[in-house]
């Protein structure tokens, strides 16, 4: 089992509007969804669609988090969540044919009686599960230590962590040494306080992180793909068609697909197709509800170049 850790989930809803965002006043939605959002959530979700089991943790309240829990119960999720006082985030895009709109609600906060519940929690999911993904928002309170604490313990239990870390402590997270850490360009720029715009230049300036005894890197290139490397090897990964609709992956999705692939003891380039096809599907074209054949289609899409990482 794979236990995956949201500190603050949210709930993910989309609006698409049929004409541009500077006619008028008032539109009419022509598609809307509704699913938890970006992070351990969607993690979990994109688990058991392909047949993974998983169990979450985290902090959970309000009737958004009701409805987190209760979306990822009815797909078989097992909920740990923390029940908390304040309410999950919303994020709401409004799709327009010229440009989308992205509204954010802030993150949660929580209290220390909340946060020893979620430790208690956390250990016990750690018994359970030999693969522990972190990955999402961090409650606006939240102690500065706590997702390198979720690292030290994770790796004191002999579990492999993988994670895709907020902008706030990075620079902890890389030296408590994670099993596999994702990081998009701005990550990468704020890590090594270089500018870094080219291919070349994001391979090199990873070799820093495996000195930190980290194995695999992950680099979110976003329209321009995905770099999977390990200390030695890499791939440059891209969709072979129309390239990625949106700017970015989702990282939820990426460490899904990783997570799986390490579980079901694939080779490094199947691993990265399925993780690759997971963090690049786009969910609103399938009405909220893809299927396994569509991450395989999105799999046999992927243009892959090999290199050596050295």
């Amino acid at each position: 089992m794979i236990l995956s850790i949201d500190l603050s989930p949210s709930v993910y809803k989309w609006l698409e509007i049929n004409g541009n965002s500077g006619n008028a006043e008032s539109f009419n939605a022509e598609n809307t969804g509704m699913i938890p959002g970006d992070g351990g959530s969607y993690l979990s979700l994109i688990l058991r669609l392909m047949n993974e089991d998983s169990t979450i943790t985290g902090f959970a309240g309000g009737h958004t988090g009701s409805f987190i829990r209760s979306y990822l119960e009815g797909v078989g999720v097992v909920d740990r969540f923390v029940g908390i006082g304040d309410r999950n985030p919303e994020r709401l895009i409004l799709t327009f044919d010229d440009r989308e709109i992205e509204i954010n609600q802030k993150n949660v906060e929580i209290n220390r009686d909340e946060i020893g519940l979620f430790h208690r929690e956390l250990k016990e999911g750690l018994n359970n599960c030999e693969i522990v993904c972190l990955c999402g928002g961090y409650p606006l309170n939240m102690p500065d230590d706590m997702p390198t604490d979720i690292l030290h313990l994770s790796r004191e239990w002999g579990r492999r962590i993988l994670i895709s870390p907020g902008m706030d402590a990075l620079l902890e997270v890389v030296e408590a040494a994670p099993f596999l850490i994702v990081l998009d360009i701005e990550g990468m720029e704020k890590l090594t306080n270089l500018k870094l715009q080219y291919e070349g230049e994001l391979i090199r300036a990873s070799q820093y992180l495996f000195q930190n005894d980290i194995a695999y890197v992950l680099v979110d290139m976003g329209e321009n793909g995905l770099l999977v490397m390990n200390s030695e090897n890499g791939l440059s990964m891209s969709l072979a068609e129309s390239g990625l609709k949106s700017k970015q992956f989702m990282h939820g999705g990426l460490l899904a697909g990783f997570a799986a692939g390490m579980k079901r003891k694939y080779d490094l380039e199947t691993t990265a197709r399925l993780s690759f096809a997971c963090g690049s599907l786009d969910i609103r074209s399938h009405d909220g509800n893809p299927d396994m054949a569509d991450i395989k289609a999105l799999m046999n899409k992927i243009d892959i170049r090999k290199f050596h990482n050295q």
